[in-house]
């Protein structure tokens, strides 16, 4: 999933704010997953919230892989990266200056999706787990 923003300094610029700061200049494409993995799992069940703590693995976020222009960040993925300890997941992130000749003041990410994360927590993050509970009546078919 890709998100285009600009950034805060491009916003003051353009409405032409001097000295003001919002203290939200470093906001990061981690900070957007995080959100993410949020409204997940806020999103699920109760009990599918109760299995993913207590038997999932879970989604580890690393710092965003930053981009110093649009070719390096159209040819480069989002990471998602699966193992034993979790899903391992890192954004790419774009953020140009207000002073860039080509599109000043963008900041742009390539996130993990709200539902991607909501799969994870559901199903994958449960796969290498052996199924709780009495199994008998599977053994028996």
């Amino acid at each position: 999933m890709v998100i285009k923003f600009q950034s805060y300094d491009a916003i003051h610029h353009f409405l032409n704010v001097q000295g003001h700061s919002t203290n939200r200049g470093n906001a990061t494409c981690r900070q957007l997953n995080e959100l993410a993995i949020s409204v997940a799992f806020n999103s699920s069940t109760p009990a599918a919230q109760r299995r993913y703590k207590t038997s999932g693995r879970p989604i580890l976020l690393a710092d965003d892989k930053n981009m110093h222009n649009g070719i390096s960040f159209d040819t480069t993925s989002l990471t998602l990266n699966e193992q034993d300890d979790g899903l391992h997941v890192q954004s790419v992130a774009m953020k140009l200056s207000t002073d860039s000749p080509l599109f000043p003041g963008v900041f742009d990410c390539k996130l993990l999706s709200p539902y991607r994360a909501m799969e994870w927590m559901n199903v994958d993050s449960l796969r290498a787990k052996k199924p709780a509970g009495d199994l008998t009546l599977w053994t028996q078919m």
